[in-house]
């Protein structure tokens, strides 16, 4: 196209043009009227700015990240080269997972993370996407709860453990249930997987290391 970048094209709706489909005219995007946003005119019918991004960021006021709490308690070991005590924290939790803590032990050990049982979190919730993505070599997170879509995507070596709530009325009947969404453990590497309950569609999808998973009653396991 000649641009060298986004802002080159960013708000460009001169370079957009409507598909038409004569063959198909019962289709429901012959029904869409693009015309409003290919040529977008301000109130006074100039030309209108592009559209984008105005603030850095959005996040909510008020609202702490529950990573940096974490990492703040992990400090004193991670700036060891062999952490060995495991860190224990019980939290509750409702849409943050634990992606910033496995990119700062990554960052800083490499692929062989930390040795076995070096960090082991527990939360207890409704977690949204991506819990524990990226969790790698010495982390367990486990969550007493469910869990969204994208649990473990990319699973670099850590282990990830759900069950119910406690009190939850199908907790004992876990395994026609649901517990975590899909697709699970996404392009994993390496890692252990054990949920007391039902999994989403597209179950461990894409991994590319040695895996296997199984299926017993009331869980859904993998292994890779």
């Amino acid at each position: 196209m000649g641009a060298r970048s986004l802002d080159d094209i960013i708000g460009r709706n001169d370079l957009l043009q409507r598909v038409e489909r004569p063959t198909c005219p019962g289709r429901r995007c012959s029904t869409c009227r693009c015309s409003w946003r290919l040529g977008a005119r301000d109130r006074g019918g100039t030309a209108a700015p592009a559209l984008r991004r105005t603030e850095a960021r959005n996040d909510r006021p008020g609202v702490i990240s529950l990573d940096a709490e974490i990492l703040a308690d992990l400090e004193p070991y991670l700036e060891s080269d062999c952490p060995s005590r495991a860190t224990t924290r019980s939290t509750t939790i409702t849409w943050r997972s634990a992606r910033e803590v496995a990119g700062v032990i990554a960052e800083r050990h490499g692929d062989a993370g930390l040795p076995a049982g070096s960090v082991r979190l527990r939360f207890t919730g409704s977690a949204g996407q991506s819990f524990g993505a990226f969790t790698t070599r010495g982390m367990h997170l486990e969550l007493e709860g469910e869990s969204n879509d994208y649990v473990g995507k990319g699973l670099s070596g850590g282990e990830l453990s759900f069950r119910p709530f406690r009190r939850a009325a199908y907790a004992d009947a876990s395994h026609q249930h649901l517990i975590i969404g899909k697709p699970i453990l996404y392009g994993a590497t390496a890692g252990k997987l054990y949920a007391a309950g039902q999994a989403g569609d597209r179950f461990a999808v894409r991994n590319s290391g040695r895996s296997r998973s199984s299926k017993a009653p009331g869980t859904t396991a993998a292994s890779t």
